[in-house]
């Protein structure tokens, strides 16, 4: 349990506090990150404004200072090359769609981070609702894309990972070995065959 908590000092403001919870609960990690929180405001003086609340030293993270984010795995937008479409759909309601280790990372095996960019003039629960919204979204997306290549790798008799054949259909690979991230994709949908 304490591996899920971290507190960084002096990082891109002076006081970050980091709550991380298997699947889909920011409640949980919320509730987690408020009750430390409470205890090193208790004990520690911080910048507060009632106009703006904290004041940090980074002007975007000013507010609530809240920043949500969930992990997705997104093969199906990538393979479909869709995942730029996805990202500027999450941009214009001003989610940022991240690689797997935050800003300015690249996303390593389809893994995606999407968090909420605004944090002055929201309060917690309305970040969580707006964030949650957009991933069930999101998520929604990638399993339609998912079942579309799925159906459309059967009409075509290539069934990834069965067959042994790579994404771009260009050459043979060791009979699943080649991608970990192929493999996973197709015990996801099912395709025990190798």
């Amino acid at each position: 349990v304490e591996e899920s908590v971290a507190v960084m000092i002096n990082e891109e403001d002076h006081l970050r506090v980091q709550v991380f919870a298997p699947g889909l609960q920011p409640e949980a990690a919320w509730r987690r990150a408020e009750r430390l929180d409470d205890a090193l405001i208790a004990r520690l003086p911080m910048a507060w404004s009632e106009e703006f609340g904290f004041l940090t030293s980074c002007p975007t993270n000013t507010g609530t200072g809240l920043r949500l984010s969930v992990m997705l795995h997104l093969p199906g937008l990538v393979w479909s090359e869709e995942i730029d479409k996805a990202t500027n759909v999450a941009q214009k309601i001003h989610l940022a769609v991240r690689g797997l280790y935050g800003e300015g990372s690249r996303a390593l095996g389809d893994f995606y981070q999407v968090s909420n960019q605004i944090t002055l003039g929201r309060d917690e629960a309305t970040i969580q609702s707006e964030v949650l919204l957009a991933v069930g979204r999101i998520v929604q997306w990638e399993r339609e894309v998912r079942g579309a290549l799925l159906r459309g790798w059967r009409a075509s008799g290539r069934l990834l990972c069965v067959t042994g054949q790579d994404r771009a259909g260009g050459g043979q690979k060791d009979r699943c070995g080649g991608n970990p991230k192929e493999l996973r994709h197709g015990f996801y949908l099912s395709l025990h065959a190798c």
